[in-house]
């Protein structure tokens, strides 16, 4: 290769924002291919999967990385994956719920079982079975509730929303089991209200 077209190629790139890094790839032809970017650690230390080749651009990347949904618990030993959504939404007022969470309703996003999946800690989970068809899982370090699973529901687990990071897409809010509500409380008239469960799903 003659030295004025090794020089052509030659170009000053703009600085790199945190947690980047640049490389110059080049085909066959000598024609530069773009930038390679190190995505940031994870809350949970690992980093990121890099874009995948067969995405066709970087919307693909940002539509596959929005169906994610991560969590914790306070001392972070336990930490959580959602790959999909909270497709059932509700606060719990029931005397069970009101005591563990201890505050005046508990709430809770409802997703399939398939998509939940620990990303570290599932040995520091332990249970509690609150009653024969409630199965309520917590850090064993912190007591941080992290769901619950239920018989009735299989193919289901409702999270705990006070360990779900960020402000995930939610559907309309609904209470339950107003008839064991906090007397202290005042409840506003946001959302649909039941006694106990609801007759139909929400």
């Amino acid at each position: 290769m003659l030295l004025w077209q090794i020089l052509s190629f030659k170009k000053v790139q703009p600085p790199l924002k945190f947690g980047q890094r640049f490389t110059t790839k080049k085909n066959l032809n000598g024609e530069p291919l773009g930038r390679d970017v190190t995505f940031p650690r994870s809350h949970f230390g690992r980093t990121r999967e890099a874009p995948s080749r067969h995405l066709k651009n970087f919307s693909d990347l940002i539509s596959r990385g929005s169906k994610m949904i991560t969590g914790r618990c306070e001392c972070k030993r336990v930490g959580f994956q959602i790959d999909g959504k909270i497709n059932d939404y509700s606060h719990c007022h029931c005397s069970q719920c009101r005591r563990l969470h201890g505050a005046a309703f508990a709430s809770f996003g409802g997703v399939e079982r398939t998509a939940f999946s620990y990303i570290s800690g599932e040995s520091e989970v332990s249970y509690y079975s609150s009653s024969d068809s409630h199965q309520r899982l917590f850090c064993k370090h912190c007591g941080s509730n992290i769901l619950v699973a239920l018989t009735s529901e299989p193919d289901a687990l409702y999270v705990a929303m006070g360990v779900i990071d960020g402000n995930p897409p939610l559907p309309p809010a609904y209470h339950i089991f107003l008839g064991s509500k906090a007397p202290w409380y005042g409840l506003d008239n946001t959302g649909d209200q039941y006694d106990t469960f609801p007759d139909e799903p929400v």
